[in-house]
């Protein structure tokens, strides 16, 4: 049983992990924008998709 927990975690939490780690700066200069955008209109709150 803790194999499979730990398989299951693995398996859902380190493709994750990857793509953060690969798409950081992208992610960071969104990111930036978005609150720049966000300072100027609260439309950003409304319009982007939670994750």
């Amino acid at each position: 049983m803790i194999g499979g927990s730990m398989t299951y975690f693995l398996y859902h939490t380190v493709p994750l992990f990857v793509k953060v780690v690969i798409s950081e700066r992208a992610a960071n200069e969104e990111m930036e924008r978005c609150w720049l955008h966000c300072r100027e209109t609260e439309r950003c709150w409304r319009t982007s998709p939670s994750k």
